[in-house]
């Protein structure tokens, strides 16, 4: 089983920017794929402690000049997570392949939202 650290991927999501009608909607979603990883990981090891806070994931959004486009991609990101099944012994590097595709949804950001 490998242990896989997504949390500098989850900070780069907490610090982001945008609002998928609001800050708090998004950072609701964010939260809710974040919270998701360690359960659909558990048959395969564990991802490490993955931490997530709201209100500095809200308190990013709105304190920066993220696009329409670049909140789409953070809500596109925290789509893929929730879409991730559930990890076997037998699918684990497909799992991790996904994951890690998930993060190239983040790519192109704008300046302002890095």
């Amino acid at each position: 089983m490998r242990r896989f650290a997504p949390g500098a991927l989850l900070l780069l999501a907490a610090v982001g920017c945008g609002n998928s009608n609001s800050s708090s909607a998004t950072c609701d979603h964010l939260g809710d794929a974040a919270n998701s990883l360690n359960t659909k990981y558990a048959a395969c090891g564990t991802l490490g402690a993955i931490s997530f806070d709201k209100d500095a994931c809200t308190r990013g959004f709105e304190n920066t000049g993220c696009t329409d486009a670049d909140r789409q991609k953070f809500n596109d990101y925290a789509n893929c997570l929730s879409g991730l099944p559930d990890c076997t012994l037998g699918t684990q590097n497909s799992w991790l392949t996904s994951f890690a595709n998930c993060t190239l949804l983040l790519q192109n950001l704008s300046s302002s939202c890095r």
